[in-house]
């Protein structure tokens, strides 16, 4: 299976990716290639492949497929910012960036969602939805 791609009349992309391990390669090349051809800062698409990617494998590790055994990934470009987002069909009750020790062999996914975004959040209108938002930073380089 692969991907279906569907287009909205705002600027921005929602993808439906399997749900398995090949959903965050498959979403981070797309999106990559949209946002460099955006003309945005390297810097910017560097640390938005980086939240894509821990936000999609969040939702195939912890989270549950759509019925068309899929999970939805979606970003958009506005006023120089980026929104990245992925809905499954889990209904996660508590999510927050863990706090981390010298011990830790996982949890850090949502810290560093926390740390590279300028706001995340979670909506649970339908299904699972973090989505986070990612500002250019003066180090970002174009």
């Amino acid at each position: 299976m692969g991907w279906t791609r569907k287009r909205r009349p705002d600027p921005s992309t929602v993808l439906e990716v399997p749900f398995d391990t090949s959903a965050s390669r498959i979403a981070r090349h797309q999106m990559v290639g949209e946002l460099q051809a955006a003309g945005l800062p390297q810097g910017l698409v560097d640390r938005a492949e980086l939240v894509l990617g821990e936000l999609v494998a969040n939702a195939i590790r912890h989270g549950r497929p759509t019925a068309s055994r899929t999970v939805e990934v979606s970003w958009s470009v506005a006023d120089g910012a980026v929104v990245v987002g992925v809905r499954d069909a889990g209904d996660a009750a508590m999510l927050r960036p863990g706090d981390l020790s010298e011990d830790s062999v996982s949890g850090r996914g949502l810290r560093m969602v926390d740390d590279l975004s300028d706001t995340w959040g979670v909506d649970r209108s339908a299904g699972l939805r973090v989505a986070a938002t990612l500002r250019g930073r003066p180090s970002d380089v174009v």
